[in-house]
């Protein structure tokens, strides 16, 4: 084929290319494709295999050039691929410079997005702070504390005295939206905990300062990112009658309170905690250290990234962004002001990605099977009696497979960065820590 390539100059990652392909080979490529029809045909008035090219070309001649115009685009782009040895980073994007007419030469335009080049670091030169959560007794104790209330009494309170945070009222309620009863919004004698945050946001708060026999009425609104879509962001009343105020008096901390939560006594209950605690800092640790990971990439490489992967990034970005605001259809202004906000989040999300996809590369870091089963029947348990289900889905999805093994590749790619680099060891509270993590946090 005699194409003829010539290329645009630029100096981004988005290369342009004009294409010509000459006549004589679209209509060779179109008259073998006639005659190939023509010999399996079927077409009333026409014996088997003695159907005439015209009739074909008349009827399906439009079609034809169009796969066959597609089928040379195609191999066309990938023959400026390798010539030029470009690596794109998406599909290449082509369109027509005009409509193709029979007997003139075919030209079009095609994008072609490539993968920046990223530079290799010495990750032995880099330093990062591995940050400890230290012991706390106090923690240990709270933990023993929170059981203790699960496995305590509610007790009317002694004193007479109005609502307050901590507190456990009986209460009748009964809520209405547009004046329509809202299911599941009615109650009587719920015991509910003031603080808890087990009700939308105000109903709690709208309950401390009264006595019992209080009577009122809340104005509230559901929030827009309710998980119930037919009524997130909708204005709702309840009318609400406090019964009884009671105080929740904790069982005291003892062996008691340990075989009631299936332990044999109080010690290894405690001893239960005390792992309780320590699993929770590793996990917290872990991902202290991986985000310092990240930030340390983020300081260093400051590369260009393909425009359209950023598009993608925010696409994904968009609609989590729309579900937690409550928008089921946002507005152009919604989008304009989101690529604002989140376009620097985008390019940073692709290029660490990049440079993540290029250390696994240089540094032949894999993904077994066996770790992506693993992750897979992981995923199931978090819904019990669908697992087979959730198996199913990835067994019929390659690109949900796609993205688990993503997952693990990028949590090998940080763990070899993180046994490469120089570790600067800090012990902190777990108040220190807190704000550590929420300093460094970036989306």
């Amino acid at each position: 084929m005699t194409i003829q390539i010539k290329e645009n100059p630029s100096k981004t990652l988005v290369k342009e290319f004009v294409v010509t392909i000459p006549h004589r080979d679209i209509a060779s490529k179109v008259q073998a494709e006639l005659m190939r029809r023509a010999q399996t045909a079927r077409i009333a008035g026409f014996r088997p295999g003695k159907v005439p090219v015209e009739v074909i070309e008349q009827r399906q001649g439009n079609e034809i050039v169009s796969a066959v115009l597609e089928t040379l685009m195609s191999e066309s782009n990938q023959k400026l691929i390798t010539d030029n040895k470009l690596t794109p980073a998406l599909r290449p994007c082509s369109h027509p410079e005009a409509a193709y007419k029979k007997g003139e030469d075919f030209s079009y335009i095609v994008h072609v997005e490539i993968l920046p080049k990223i530079e290799e670091v010495d990750f032995k030169s880099l330093e990062i702070i591995q940050y400890k959560i230290k012991k706390d007794p106090k923690k240990l104790e709270h933990l023993n504390q929170l059981r203790a209330k699960a496995a305590g009494l509610n007790e009317p309170i002694k004193t007479k005295r109005k609502t307050q945070l901590g507190d456990i009222v009986s209460i009748d309620f009964d809520g209405k939206i547009d004046g329509k009863p809202l299911k599941g919004g009615k109650a009587e004698n719920y015991e509910l905990e003031l603080g808890a945050q087990q009700f939308i946001p105000g109903f709690e708060e709208g309950l401390l300062g009264y006595d019992t026999g209080k009577k009122l009425t809340l104005n509230l609104a559901f929030p827009k990112d309710y998980h119930e879509k037919t009524i997130a962001g909708k204005k709702v009343v309840f009318d609400v009658t406090i019964h009884e105020i009671m105080e929740r008096i904790p069982a005291a901390i003892d062996d008691e309170l340990a075989k009631k939560h299936g332990f044999e006594n109080l010690k290894a209950m405690e001893v239960a905690n005390q792992k309780i605690l320590e699993d929770s800092h590793v996990r917290m640790e872990h991902g202290q250290s991986k985000q310092e990971v990240l930030n340390k990439l983020a300081s260093i490489y400051s590369f260009d990234v393909p425009p359209g992967m950023v598009d993608m990034e925010l696409d994904s970005i968009f609609q989590q962004v729309a579900r937690e605001e409550g928008l089921h259809e946002p507005t152009e202004a919604d989008f304009k002001r989101w690529r604002e906000e989140y376009k620097k989040i985008a390019e940073r999300r692709v290029r660490l990605g990049l440079v993540l996809a290029d250390v696994g590369k240089r540094h032949n870091i894999q993904v077994a099977q066996k770790e992506l089963t693993d992750l897979m029947l992981q995923e199931a348990q978090r819904y019990p009696g669908q697992e087979n289900k959730v198996v199913d889905y990835y067994r019929q999805n390659p690109g949900a497979v796609n993205h688990l093994r993503a997952q693990i590749l990028e949590e090998k790619t940080i763990d070899f960065i993180l046994k490469t680099v120089k570790i600067k060891k800090k012990e902190v509270s777990e108040e220190e820590f807190q704000k550590v993590s929420e300093a460094a946090e970036v989306l």
